[in-house]
Order: structure tokens, then C-alpha cells, then sequence
């Protein structure tokens, strides 16, 4: 077991588990923050990610110095927003000795949440944190990752090694579900809130359901970070498939402030799209 991010405290702790009918357990103690668990047996070797939430006082992971000294630099995507759940993320070294490298992809709700953890989906979805191990070529790499939706964020790091913040490299990325039965166009903001409008190409819909989440800081506990649902309503649809709602984007005074991209997601019963505000202030 080791953290992905090296801290004074952690160890790279190394135990042997016993097999007994092709099954095996052991307990391992975590760091707070994102821990890489490696399983190896002969020549096979698999890694689980792990997302430790601390219960006491929280590493802010927005406040860590992340890429000041990287060596890595990250060249596409170049766009802030993909409609692709599958991406190609490539890049470049600055030294010619790295011969790897790790990455961890997570949607920020992951990363900066006080209250979630990470490692599986039990609707059988993508995982919440997509690891990956990839070889550098000529001073090149390229990660073939799975983003989830919503504001993504992607760490990079150098050999397979804990690295401090400093040296690991990292990139946002939103990723933003489309639907050919249904069209969500780009919010529009006004005035204390977001003008939202889109279309249902599916016949016979006559209600859609609305939602918006977003990382909110808790007013009565600074520091706090978790994902809220800001608005979950039904809007009528038009005879011609059109619909349109003007959402409230204010912070609840005295209970929370929004903090990070809040996420626009429209179901019908077949289909969903959403759209992801980078700036909403």
C-alpha cells in the first residue's frame, strides 16, 4: 500500500497474506487523500485506488502547491470540455529519465468532497477513480482514461513513486453527457441565477426532471466540502418538445457557498445530457 501523494508520516508498508482456497485477506492501514493498493502474486500484479476521507482535521487538497516543480506537462485535450467519456490524455517529460507514468482520474466531487469515497460503482458504472500505469516513449506518454461526469481532475506523476504535491501534474477536465433524444444548450447566466433551455426529439414527452449538484462549502463548518443537490424539479415540456427553467446559482446564507462548477443534468425516462459551468460568479 502506498499514498499517492508523499507525505512526511507514510510508510510504504509491504505485508504477505496467506492463501487459503484461492482467497486471501488482510487489513492495511491508509493515508488520508488518494492510496494506491498493489496486489502481486508470481508475475501478476493488479492496483486498486483507494480514497481515504479523513475524520479529523482535512488536508485541503485545493490548497496543496499541485505541479509548481512537475516534470510532467500535459498537451491534449486542449479544450476545457469534452462530450467523450473515453479521452486520449498525452503529454511530454521534461527529463529524460522518467520512464513512466501513473495517473489517477477522478470527477472532483472525489477529490475535494468531505463525505465520499472511492473505488467502485454499485449500479456497475465507471469507477469513481480510473487508474492508470503507462510507459514513456521519446519523452512522450499517452493515457487512455474514463472520465465521469461533471469537472474532472487528473494527476500525473512521475516512475510509480509517491510524489509531494509539487511534482505531480494536474489538469481539469469537464466532460458533458449529450443525447441524440435529447438537446441541452450551452446555460445562459443571469442576474442571482442560469436561464436553462434544451429540446426533446423523443415524441410523446411531456415532463423533464432537473437537477443541479454542486460542491458546496458548509457555512457552520469552514472548510467542509461536500456535494449538494442545489435543485431537483420537474419542467413541463412544450408541444413542440421545448422546454425552459431560470434556476436560483446563490449561495444559502448562513448554510452553504457554492465553491465548484455546479453541474446541469436533465433526465427523461430513456436519456440524460448535462452541462457543467466552469464560471457561474
Amino acid at each position: 500500500m502506498e499514498p499517492f501523494t508523499l507525505k512526511k508520516s507514510a510508510g510504504q508498508p509491504v505485508v504477505k497474506a496467506a492463501v487459503i482456497n484461492g482467497s486471501f485477506s488482510e487489513k492495511v492501514t491508509l493515508e488520508p487523500g488518494l492510496n494506491i493498493i498493489r496486489v502481486s502474486a508470481g508475475r501478476s500484479e493488479i492496483a486498486v485506488p483507494v480514497y481515504l476521507i479523513s475524520q479529523q482535521k482535512k488536508e485541503n487538497a485545493s490548497n496543496e502547491n499541485w505541479g509548481a516543480q512537475a516534470q510532467i506537462v500535459f498537451t491534449s485535450p486542449t479544450e476545457p470540455k469534452t462530450n467523450s467519456r473515453e479521452v486520449s490524455i498525452k503529454g511530454v517529460v521534461t527529463n529524460p529519465n522518467i520512464t513512466s507514468i501513473d495517473a489517477a482520474i477522478m470527477n472532483t466531487m472525489y477529490f475535494l468532497s468531505e463525505d465520499a469515497s472511492a473505488g467502485g460503482d454499485s449500479k456497475g458504472g465507471p469507477r469513481k477513480i480510473d487508474y492508470k500505469s503507462v510507459p514513456v516513449k521519446n519523452m512522450q506518454f499517452e493515457i487512455k482514461a474514463q472520465l465521469t461526469e461533471g469537472l474532472n481532475v487528473i494527476l500525473a506523476r512521475p516512475d510509480g513513486k509517491p510524489a509531494i504535491a509539487d511534482k505531480i501534474q494536474i489538469m481539469s477536465l469537464v466532460y458533458e453527457k449529450v443525447s441524440e433524444q435529447l438537446l441541452l444548450e450551452e446555460p445562459q447566466l443571469e442576474k442571482g441565477g442560469v436561464a436553462i433551455r434544451g429540446k426533446v426529439i423523443a415524441p410523446g414527452v411531456r415532463k423533464v426532471r432537473l437537477n443541479i449538484t454542486a460542491l458546496v462549502e458548509n457555512e457552520l463548518k469552514p472548510g467542509v466540502i461536500a456535494p449538494v443537490s442545489l435543485l431537483d424539479t420537474t419542467v413541463n415540456v412544450e408541444s413542440d418538445g421545448s422546454f425552459a427553467y431560470k434556476a436560483s446559482l446563490q449561495d444559502k446564507k448562513g448554510v452553504y457557498t457554492i465553491k465548484y462548477s455546479p453541474t446541469i443534468t436533465v433526465f427523461t425516462e430513456n436519456s440524460s445530457a448535462s452541462k457543467t459551468l466552469i464560471k457561474w460568479q
